[in-house]
């Protein structure tokens, strides 16, 4: 079954789609404040400080505002070069460049993608899923804390959709044996009801 999820700006309040068989599902996006920033909540980016903005050492770089208007988050790029390196770290255009210049470009790539954050230009989503067979609710999922940039939720909602349709029909058919079955037993001993003199 193939899944079309429209883009993010497309939500207010949630967006239902038609899939066959008399399926159909609401997805719904909400903002998930409950959140920590990204270097603490997720594995793999530079190390991230606090500070004040005129004092950040050589090597780190300014994120965006704590909410404090005197600190700031601080990136230690040179850190996080080093990190990229020892760990791997590769980013768009892959396996292009010397280690040295793949990390370089990962470390920069982490730092873009955090700075991002700290200025509000993306922030970590709910996706909430309900699907429906002829206008019944047959099941209900969510996935939170997921970024609001890129295609990842767009897929995190298909995979929910995909796993409840599948589920129900899984179910039905089940059912439908079932009762075949029992219909085939029934009809097997009526029929066997027989009354001797």
């Amino acid at each position: 079954m193939k899944i079309e999820i429209p883009s993010y700006g497309d939500y207010d309040g949630g967006e239902t789609i038609s899939l066959d068989k008399g399926y159909s599902a609401l997805v719904q996006i909400e903002r998930d404040d409950d959140c920590g920033e990204p270097w603490t909540d997720e594995d793999g980016h530079g190390p991230v400080s606090t500070g004040l903005r005129e004092g950040k050492a050589p090597g780190q770089m300014v994120l965006g505002p704590t909410g404090n208007r005197d600190i700031w988050y601080l990136y230690d790029f040179a850190e996080a070069v080093k990190i990229a390196r020892r760990d791997g770290w590769d980013t768009k255009p892959y396996n292009t460049g010397t280690a040295g210049e793949r990390a370089h470009r990962a470390a920069m790539a982490d730092y873009e993608n955090l700075r991002a954050w700290c200025n509000d230009e993306w922030h970590y989503i709910g996706v909430i899923v309900t699907v429906y067979r002829h206008g019944t609710e047959i099941a209900s999922d969510s996935l939170w804390g997921i970024e609001d940039c890129g295609d990842y939720w767009q897929e995190v909602a298909r995979d929910m959709i995909t796993g409840a349709v599948d589920a129900d029909i899984a179910d039905r058919k089940k059912a439908a044996a079932a009762a075949r079955k029992e219909t085939h037993e029934r009809n097997h001993w009526a029929c066997r009801d027989v009354m001797t003199a």
